[in-house]
């Protein structure tokens, strides 16, 4: 008897399969499928021109706030491969060092979404 824990890397997932029984000389293939979503941010001056910026991205789950990417971001879009789910990012313009956060951003299997914050 066996258990199998399989994961996909890309956006922290995993599962996990129990019980699996290997008879001598059997071959036993396992699947697993992780849903996938993309989540990024912009960061552009109060003209709509990209600028230099940082963007933390935190999965919430059960009340709790977890980091699940960070980057800096400039003439274009920061976008990371996340598991569906609720979000809160944070965007920071570097020049002046201000910061907007943006709170219950829902993410579902399939979806990109691309939050572009002005300063």
């Amino acid at each position: 008897m066996y258990r199998m824990v399989l994961k996909d890397t890309k956006a922290d997932q995993q599962t996990v399969i129990k019980n699996i029984k290997v008879d001598a000389g059997q071959e036993v293939i396992k699947v697993a499928s992780f849903a996938l979503a993309r989540l990024g941010g912009w960061v552009k001056d109060a003209k709509g021109k990209p600028t230099e910026g940082w963007i933390e991205i935190f999965r919430i789950e059960d009340g709790e706030e977890n980091r699940t990417n960070y980057g800096s971001t400039a003439k274009e879009p920061r976008i990371f491969d996340v598991s569906p789910g609720l979000y809160k990012m944070e965007l920071k313009e570097t020049e002046t060092n201000k910061e907007k956060v943006l709170t219950n951003i829902q993410v579902k299997d399939g979806q990109e979404i691309i939050k572009e914050v002005r300063f």
